[in-house]
């Protein structure tokens, strides 16, 4: 009877054991008592993320920093108690500019509520494009030449155009010449710099048979192209009629790249004694990305940085986000039970955002669907 007794005593102790070490709080380092409730379900390029604090090791802890002229209020969801260089980790980091004028407490939750797209932050948001165009003198050049910037209605007499761009600032431009030879070219261009890649086009005119003149749109840019004849044909080629030996024809086409940049060129052809002459005025693009990381572009922005386990970076500030990409918080609150000195808030956010490996050039697909997170201000 004693044996069983002592048996059972044994068997107590260790089911003591085991609960404690699931829920004891000074198993959570950092303070915070164990909930479920912190952690996040996600997909990452299709594959099922579920991570709860307290579950398998992982912890959500609370840490905030000052960046010179900003507050950056983080939190870090990472394997036992680790906050740096952990792998895996997740960071969820929120910036806000430093105001000397309204408590800590205030500044936190000012910075929290400012809208859902204002959320996703790259520093390429904020950077500008340095925009070179030239066109390449030839047969035709001598005569009046100029670049027109539709943006703010300037000229330039130059066979250069040159422009500073901001992110989604489209370029708006366009060639004309006017030349004493009677050759008139004119070609408009609206391209997003961000692809670096303007559309440009060219006619290629064949007199195939003495009476057929053929003209060829010879698209430069990102295909598939749409290439639209003023003429109200539809395809790369157009035949136009020819009934004397000498005629003079004004073509016009518009061409649409995959990336929705355009342009519409017009342009004289004309046809003498079986000999075609097209006015033709190559242009020529260079982009040159300017960087601006001042660290005030950051205030009331959030970035996201997952370390996987292999120690590659993925962030959402090393590229660009896509027009759909989404954060929003859509609560927060006092969590009352935290053992930190400072007031820690649980705050439910949604995403959906692109993660970039500055290393490789590769991007993953994040989509958050349920995230609670710690943050506390100094």
């Amino acid at each position: 009877m004693n044996a069983v007794k002592h048996l059972l005593y044994t068997l107590c102790c260790c089911l003591v054991v085991m609960q404690s070490c699931v829920k004891d709080p000074q198993d959570i380092p950092g303070g915070l008592i164990h909930d479920p409730a912190f952690g996040m379900q996600a997909l990452l390029d299709g594959q099922l993320i579920m991570i709860d604090a307290g579950i398998d090791g992982w912890t959500m802890l609370p840490v905030t920093d000052n960046t010179g002229e900003l507050t950056r209020y983080n939190a870090v969801l990472s394997q036992n108690g680790c906050i740096s260089a952990c792998t895996p980790a997740w960071h969820f980091r929120f910036y806000s500019r430093n105001d000397t004028l309204s408590t800590p407490g205030m500044t936190f939750l000012n910075s929290l509520y400012t809208g859902e797209k204002s959320w996703v932050s790259s520093s390429l948001e904020r950077d500008s494009f340095y925009i070179s165009l030239a066109t390449h003198p030839g047969l035709f050049m001598n005569g009046f030449n100029y670049w027109q910037d539709n943006n703010n209605s300037s000229t330039t007499f130059e066979h250069a155009y040159e422009s500073t761009v901001g992110y989604q600032q489209d370029i708006n431009v366009c060639f004309q010449s006017l030349a004493f030879t009677g050759c008139q070219y004119r070609q408009c261009i609206t391209f997003d710099p961000a692809t670096s890649v303007p559309c440009l086009t060219y006619i290629d005119a064949v007199l195939e048979t003495p009476r057929h003149l053929v003209l060829y749109a010879r698209p430069q840019g990102t295909g598939p192209f749409q290439i639209d004849w003023f003429n109200e044909t539809i395809g790369s080629n157009v035949v136009i009629p020819i009934f004397d030996s000498s005629a003079v024809v004004y073509a016009g086409l518009k061409v649409t790249d995959a990336r929705g940049n355009t342009t519409e060129l017009t342009q004289t052809i004309r046809v003498r004694n079986g000999i075609v002459d097209a006015c033709y005025f190559p242009i020529s693009m260079s982009s040159t990305l300017i960087e601006n990381n001042a660290p005030h572009w950051f205030a009331d922005k959030m970035e996201i940085a997952y370390i996987d386990p292999q120690g590659h970076v993925w962030r959402t500030i090393d590229g660009i986000q896509e027009q759909d990409a989404s954060l929003s918080i859509t609560e927060v609150i006092a969590y009352e039970q935290s053992l930190f000195p400072n007031k820690v808030y649980k705050v439910s956010l949604q995403a959906k955002v692109r993660l970039f490996n500055a290393e490789s050039g590769q991007s993953r697909v994040l989509e958050i669907t349920h995230l609670r997170l710690p943050l506390s201000h100094p």
